[in-house]
């Protein structure tokens, strides 16, 4: 096996090729792309519109240390088949499921939903240093079809001790349409901190 030496002026910064992307040196597009930040701060809403369906075959939004206005609410997402106008408020299915620190059981679910609760109802917390992270993500939007909502999620209970929870979500509204807009919302009051909106090549 031959052998070639490395030539030390290589290990020179003043003559060594600068850092350059992987993409830059590849010329392929990233298949995981931010499409969108919202900071709520004062609205019971935080929607988002930058669906881009033709492009992307799921999306995915980052929760970070979203807060309730009023303790005691719920977070739940609602979608859109008209690019944000209007978004649906029944004819939801979910199931969320996940445990406290204190050992019980967080569970939730409903056939029938004015939208996907992500955490289970009327017991997310939004006292001093309560919050919730996570993710949820959303597949195959532009398909006429029941789309399905999936997610995992780890955030402060209204409880008296302040007990952490996990939880995954699925859900999924019951229409055969395709999903152009996102909106998520506290059940009462309104939501701060910051999403994320993330395209899927």
């Amino acid at each position: 096996m031959s052998q070639t030496k490395l030539d030390p002026r290589l290990l020179d910064t003043a003559v060594a090729l600068p850092a350059m992307s992987g993409a830059a040196l590849t010329g392929l597009a990233s298949d995981f792309v931010l499409l969108a930040t919202n900071t709520p701060s004062t609205a019971s809403t935080s929607d988002f519109t930058a669906f881009d369906n033709s492009t992307y075959s799921s999306y995915i939004f980052h929760f970070l240390n979203i807060k309730p206005g009023t303790n005691g609410s719920a977070f739940m997402l609602r979608t859109s088949t008209d690019g944000g106008s209007s978004y649906d408020t029944s004819g939801y299915k979910y199931v969320h499921h996940g445990y406290n620190t204190a050992g019980n059981e967080e569970r939730d679910y409903s056939e029938s939903a004015a939208g996907v609760y992500i955490t289970s109802a009327n017991n997310w917390g939004g006292a001093s240093n309560e919050s919730l992270s996570g993710e949820v993500k959303l597949f195959n939007a532009s398909a006429s079809e029941y789309t399905k909502i999936t997610g995992t999620v780890s955030y402060d209970d209204d409880q008296a001790g302040l007990y952490l929870c996990n939880a995954s979500i699925t859900g999924e509204r019951s229409s055969a349409a395709d999903v152009d807009a996102v909106q998520f919302l506290s059940t009462s009051g309104t939501v701060t901190g910051t999403i994320k909106m993330y395209g899927v090549k």
